[in-house]
């Protein structure tokens, strides 16, 4: 039902994947076409926008369309994540936990946005399904060996993360022994990194971009760059931080849809027995499930969505973990299996309530359709109001510059996280700003701490232009340039 909404949301990060798609399908290839000058996109990430190609190129105004590819996806995901589980762990557990997965509330929201969280899922579903086909598997499959080197290069290149994919697979292979799956492997995925990054070097006259996720790792904070890199002794602290943030809040909340801290308890006893129990057929899947939240804890952004490619697996070890307690109580207690099965089937509902009632919840909405709150609508309507009364090649510095363009149609810049008013104003000059957006969001105050400041200080060189009428206002102000001299 919520594919037929007709926001886009407001991720920032959709937008994105909708312009490279569009620049790609124009024959522009990977270029960052909302920006000045249109450069090059220097990331990996190009697989999701690939698979959008279609889409750009015979709607890209048609958002209803364009949420059928990631709605496709999740439905073809559950259906691949059936047949792994059922083979791994039988009929039972397969059926409870595409059921649980089916129902969830994070993996049914970004079931009808324009993000990677369930394309990724699908192709890391596939995946995992092939490699288990390979490794427990004593018969060549040199066929299946490259087609699945393939799938995890795509991977990757939907989401960095699917480097816990190869990582986990070439562990698994190691150990297993399988020397020529191994290298095959190994070479097909490194020979398609290194043609990408060679291509992007000549078509670029050898000059990359800087920054990316190694960077941002560095830093203590990526919004408050001022705060500089983080110490050797700061990882370790993070770690900890971000382990307690997930244990506590985000993965309860993910998996059971309320934010109650009891459900850690209840949900961390069975979920250790179950991904403890010995089965050697699903060893993949512990190793990738382990390798996947590494990087997750090292990183210095917490955000809940991570953790939505690996929520079925997540359930998966705290059902078998149930069963085995099922089964304990069944040989150690008498009318064990009845009182067992209760406890089982109350536990499920408990997962299962919040979930279904945030479903309904969701779905009746407004009926059926989900509408901005007035900061984002005041974003929109300046957008919009750029679009029907500015310069075709104006420029605008603006927080969520992709998802800006995608409604002014006019190049957008960010501006410097610092406190620093002068580099702030320089860079306006160096980029030749023409306008800048004084956002009220409520979900970060990059704007209210970096530009709002330099704007109300400069009354001479930022003029008000126009406002949107939703409370609070968004803002839109006209750069003077003749007043701003270099230093």
């Amino acid at each position: 039902v919520q594919t037929c909404a007709l926001p886009i949301w407001t991720n920032g990060d959709n937008a994105h994947y909708l312009i490279l798609a569009k620049s790609m399908a124009e024959g522009s290839g990977l270029r960052q076409i909302h920006m000045p000058g249109s450069p090059l996109y220097t990331r990996l990430n190009f697989g999701f926008p690939l698979l959008l190609i279609p889409f750009a190129k015979i709607c890209f105004s048609n958002v209803l369309v364009i949420k059928l590819l990631p709605m496709a996806a999740t439905i073809i995901a559950l259906l691949i994540l059936y047949v792994l589980v059922k083979r791994l762990y039988g009929y039972a557990a397969a059926f409870i936990v595409i059921i649980l997965t089916g129902i969830n509330f994070s993996v049914l929201s970004f079931s009808h946005q324009i993000m990677t969280e369930n394309i990724y899922l699908l192709f890391s579903s596939i995946v995992l399904l092939i490699a288990i086909n390979i490794i427990n598997d004593k018969k060549k499959q040199y066929f299946n060996v490259f087609l699945l080197s393939l799938l995890i290069f795509f991977a990757f290149t939907i989401r960095s993360i699917g480097l816990a994919l190869f990582i986990s697979i070439i562990i698994a292979l190691a150990l297993k022994k399988k020397v020529v799956p191994l290298i095959i492997i190994v070479s097909t995925f490194f020979v398609l990194i290194m043609t990408f990054v060679l291509g992007q070097i000549i078509v670029s006259n050898g000059v990359l971009g800087e920054g990316g996720y190694i960077n941002q790792f560095l830093m203590q904070s990526p919004y408050n760059p001022d705060y500089g890199r983080v110490s050797f002794a700061g990882i370790f602290y993070r770690i900890f931080i971000n382990a307690r943030l997930y244990s506590t809040q985000i993965i309860p909340h993910v998996l059971s849809g309320a934010k109650s801290k009891w459900f850690i308890w209840l949900f961390a006893v069975p979920f250790f027995m179950g991904y403890f129990k010995k089965n050697h057929n699903d060893n993949l899947i512990k190793l990738y499930l382990a390798i996947y939240l590494l990087p997750c804890l090292l990183f210095n952004v917490v955000v809940s969505r991570y953790m939505i490619p690996v929520i079925p697996f997540l359930l998966l070890y705290f059902v078998i973990g149930c069963q085995r307690l099922l089964s304990i109580l069944e040989h150690r207690v008498k009318a064990g299996r009845k009182i067992g099965g209760i406890l089982f089937a109350a536990i499920v509902v408990l997962v299962f309530l919040p979930h279904a009632y945030k479903d309904m919840k969701h779905i009746k909405h407004e009926q059926s359709v989900y509408y901005y709150s007035s900061d984002w609508s005041g974003y929109f309507a300046v957008a919009n109001w750029v679009r029907d009364n500015t310069p075709p090649d104006c420029i605008i510095s603006c927080r969520k510059q992709a998802l800006f363009w995608l409604y002014a149609r006019r190049k957008t810049l960010g501006y410097p996280f610092t406190k620093d008013e002068n580099k702030v104003l320089q860079y306006m000059l160096k980029n030749k700003i023409d306008y800048v957006v004084l956002d009220t969001f409520r979900w970060t105050d990059t704007t209210e701490k970096f530009l709002k400041p330099v704007v109300l200080e400069y009354p001479d060189i930022f003029k008000p232009k126009s406002y949107s009428i939703a409370r609070p206002r968004t803002r839109l102000y006209k750069v003077v340039f003749s007043i701003i001299s270099s230093p």
